[in-house]
């Protein structure tokens, strides 16, 4: 049930894609009410103003999380269901090349039950993480969260003081909110452990966790049909260093733990590793890389070229890549809020700018490391 590295980040890009739409329609929200309050000058409109805008954003926030989780429901049913049948199906040649009969999905009922508990499972992983969304904000101590509607009752006061005070114009709190607002993203937070993340990534895990356990549970299930205790672990060119170390080879199921890290945070199928493995019979199965084309693998990931004064290896180059991609996003939210809010034109101008020089670094990167351009990753709504 092999998935190429390139495949298995597309799979929650749809659920993630759901809560990018749902931050960027609180954003603007949020930006909206602040450029309205500009206008509200004497004291008694203002508390009038600001008591309904409270009352109105609380509403439209449960509204949005409501829409957003219905629609990720959906989707978390559709993607299951296409990713366990089409991974499940690629296994039947195996069971051919061994000569032993191969049982269809609809007749597994242990698969199908683990599909139905860990797709409810994430369903429930992703709808806590919506009743605890906010911002976070750097304070003199470091970093704070925020509840989404204390945020915006805390900004919307800051705002209107600041700017009766004349301690900021409007476009100066306009930029302060706008930056903060794009650096932070949707954050989900663990009140036990004081732990925050942006909401689409913790959305991207829950998904990947969910379709790795699965994927395992297959897998030890062929293995164990087939009468064989070895396994092949995918590989691919530009995983983590510790990683090359393992990727591509055929263990036991104890090797998986020991060697692998079957299990751990860090190790095979871990957070962030887009790594699985399949059963495997010695003289039946045929491996998807040799020793030879592993070991050259790893020792060109070991080789380091120099950009831009510093030199990264390939591994480093695609984390900066990462970066570069998630910089554009902020700078294309940043155009966009700006110019929603009637910012400066002076502003907009910055902003545009920073934007046009990190997408030039990112081509430049691209092309010096041989790296296909994911701009998709980018342009998560409409460009500005």
């Amino acid at each position: 049930m092999m998935f190429a590295k390139e495949e298995q980040e597309r799979i929650p890009e749809e659920l993630a894609k759901i809560f990018k739409k749902l931050e960027q329609d609180v954003f603007d929200d949020i930006i909206r009410r602040i450029s309205a309050s500009k206008d509200i000058s004497r004291t008694t409109d203002y508390e009038m103003y600001r008591l309904s805008q409270l009352r109105t954003y609380d509403y439209s926030l449960k509204e949005r999380i409501k829409l957003a989780l219905r629609e990720s429901t959906e989707t978390i049913d559709s993607m299951f269901e296409k990713v366990i049948e089409e991974g499940y199906a690629h296994d039947k040649r195996l069971y051919e090349d061994a000569g032993i009969p191969f049982v269809p999905l609809d007749e597994n009922p242990v698969i199908l039950q683990l599909t139905k508990a860990v797709k409810e499972a994430t369903k429930g992983d992703i709808e806590n993480m919506s009743q605890t969304i906010g911002f976070i904000k750097e304070t003199a101590g470091g970093t704070k969260f925020e509840e989404a509607t204390t945020y915006f009752r805390n900004k919307l006061n800051e705002t209107m003081v600041t700017m009766a005070t004349g301690t900021y114009s409007y476009d100066t709190t306009l930029k302060k909110t706008v930056t903060e607002l794009c650096n932070s993203g949707i954050r989900t937070v663990s009140y036990e452990s004081g732990r925050h993340e942006r909401v689409d990534v913790a959305v991207r895990r829950a998904t990947l966790t969910g379709l790795a356990k699965i994927t395992g549970k297959i897998a030890e299930q062929n293995a164990e049909a087939l009468k064989t205790d070895y396994f092949e672990v995918s590989a691919h060119s530009t995983a983590r260093p510790s990683h090359m170390l393992w990727q591509g080879r055929v263990y036991t199921k104890e090797q998986l733990k020991t060697i692998c890290g079957l299990g751990e945070v860090t190790g095979l199928c871990g957070a962030n590793c887009y790594h699985h493995y399949d059963a495997f019979i010695p003289g039946v199965s045929k491996r998807a890389y040799t020793d030879e084309q592993l070991n050259k693998m790893y020792k060109d990931s070991l080789i380091s070229k120099e950009f831009n004064g510093k030199k990264y290896t390939l591994y480093e180059a695609t984390q900066y890549q990462r970066a570069l991609e998630r910089s554009m996003r902020v700078q294309d939210e940043k155009i966009k809020l700006l110019k929603l809010g009637n910012g400066s034109s002076e502003d907009l101008m910055i902003v545009r700018m920073r934007r046009r020089n990190t997408y030039e670094t990112y081509k430049k990167l691209s092309k010096e490391f041989g790296l296909p351009e994911h701009m998709s990753r980018v342009f998560t709504s409409e460009r500005q």
